[in-house]
């Protein structure tokens, strides 16, 4: 099972956080589906859960000191809105009750496409519609099915899975159409690098080997000529 189908449960509730569910009122077998989430509502790395049966729903940690739930639970019946609200590197589930909105569960942009399927059937359940739990289920074109990391397109190879040699290979098959291209430039770079570093050396030249001991005077002409050709060409 890929980790992106393993992070929701349908009709399960995770055995790491079963007694705080019964605790909280929700009944386990009344279950509709469990979504994992991965941050706390401070924003910190954590395990959290969001359960949902059909008449409640409120978010769990396996590491809660006091068994409480982390949000909720809330009444679906009472609920009116069903919103992601996004922050810097995460996003915050809400529902609205009264008029006001009540953080749920918090989680990073890399789940946002499977809260983004839980949203839509928690606006399902709370106007009353059936569920679509295999469309919560079925495997997404947008997140690698092995790891759950975001793709970049629809269809695209995953670049942490990926059975190729890494970032570079694939970045030189993407130019092969423009070897030409590429190889002028390159060569183009490279000539005017040295364009760059000729005056330096040829002045070293003149001074050391020419001004200082007063010999070969007759090297003058030709250093300045070199030294104008590279400057008109490097302005080129």
């Amino acid at each position: 099972m890929s980790a992106e189908l393993a992070a929701i449960l349908v009709k399960q509730v995770p055995p790491s956080i079963a007694a705080q569910v019964e605790r909280a009122g929700l009944v386990a077998a009344d279950c509709v589906f469990s979504v994992h989430g991965d941050l706390d509502p401070e924003g910190g790395s954590r395990e959290v859960w969001l359960v949902v049966t059909s008449t409640r729903l409120a978010a769990f940690a396996p590491d809660s000191p006091d068994g409480k739930p982390l949000a909720g639970p809330f009444a679906i019946a009472e609920i009116q809105k069903v919103r992601a609200f996004q922050t810097v590197g995460s996003a915050i589930l809400q529902v609205m009750t009264d008029g006001y909105y009540n953080p749920v569960l918090r989680y990073r942009n890399s789940a946002r496409e499977r809260f983004g399927r839980v949203r839509l059937q928690l606006d399902r359940l709370i106007k009353g519609l059936p569920l679509q739990l295999e469309a919560l289920k079925a495997p997404s074109d947008l997140v690698c099915a092995t790891c759950g990391l975001p793709l970049p397109g629809r269809g695209t190879a995953c670049s942490r899975c990926g059975q190729d040699a890494g970032l570079f290979q694939r970045s030189l098959r993407l130019m092969k159409p423009y070897t030409g291209s590429i190889l002028s430039l390159l060569l183009m770079m490279l000539m005017g690098v040295s364009l760059d570093l000729l005056p330096p050396q040829l002045t070293r030249i003149l001074v050391d080997k020419v001004i200082t001991p007063r010999h070969n005077v007759e090297w003058i002409a030709w250093i300045l000529l070199v030294l104008v050709g590279s400057f008109t060409l490097r302005e080129r």
